[in-house]
């Protein structure tokens, strides 16, 4: 007759202590694992959505003062006054912009009179107050008519978690001081500089302070765990201001 011997309770308290330790360390190399992967999609998503951003900015701007003519050469909507138009935020966030163009739909073939804005607003989340970025169309002249009332559109939110947002005379050096109402609109050469953060803070508080070369008056400086980024363009208007 052949005995049958199960495991000790010694051999069964071993093998329990193994199996935990290897779970833990398989947890705990998940959690750093996941915590990376959320890092870079976090700095991915930043700095894709900074591009696309933009790229929108620089189109608008570089389409400031734009007449469309007809067939006969004739300026449908007349003279535009103040094509571009940049408020200044001090030694704060953010810029304000302002642009004035002509706009045809190609699919349409219809040309429109249109007002865009740019500007930041505090937007109070659960995870604290964080700039937003907004875009808005109004209409001011449709079917070859400049209307009565701006047809106004809506606050579009184009970015969040913005810092900064600065334009400036792109003709001068990054930091350097820059008049809006004469040299800007002299040189038709803008610099658009934005600053964007992560949704989340990975490590330890590290200081932030902008670069000497980074445009604008606004001194940012912040003591936190959030990774930046700093996105440059300039952009030269087609149109003669």
């Amino acid at each position: 007759m052949r005995l049958e011997q199960g495991f000790t309770l010694v051999e069964l308290m071993v093998a329990m202590v193994v199996g935990s330790i290897a779970i833990a360390s398989a947890y705990a190399s998940y959690e750093v694992i996941a915590k990376q992967y959320e890092k870079v999609k976090g700095v991915t998503e930043m700095q894709s959505s900074s591009r696309s951003i933009m790229r929108i900015i620089e189109r608008d701007i570089r389409m400031a003062g734009f007449k469309w003519r007809d067939r006969k050469g004739v300026i449908t909507y007349g003279s535009i006054s103040a094509p571009i138009k940049i408020t200044d935020s001090g030694n704060k966030c953010c810029d304000k912009v302002t642009v004035i163009y002509d706009y045809r739909d190609e699919a349409s073939n219809k040309v429109e009179r249109v007002q865009i804005r740019y500007w930041v607003a505090d937007y109070a989340g659960s995870s604290g107050t964080r700039g937003r970025l907004f875009r808005k169309t109004d209409i001011l002249g449709r079917n070859q008519k400049i209307l009565p009332k701006p047809i106004n559109g809506n606050d579009d939110v184009l970015a969040d978690y913005v810092e900064d947002l600065q334009f400036s005379d792109g003709s001068l050096l990054r930091g350097d001081a820059m008049s809006f109402n004469k040299t800007v609109e002299s040189k038709g050469l803008i610099a658009i500089d934005l600053i964007l953060r992560t949704k989340k803070q990975y490590g330890l508080d590290r200081n932030y302070a902008k670069k000497d070369h980074f445009g604008g008056n606004y001194d940012i400086n912040k003591n936190d765990a959030y990774k930046r980024q700093e996105y440059s363009s300039t952009v030269l208007i087609r149109n003669p201001l």
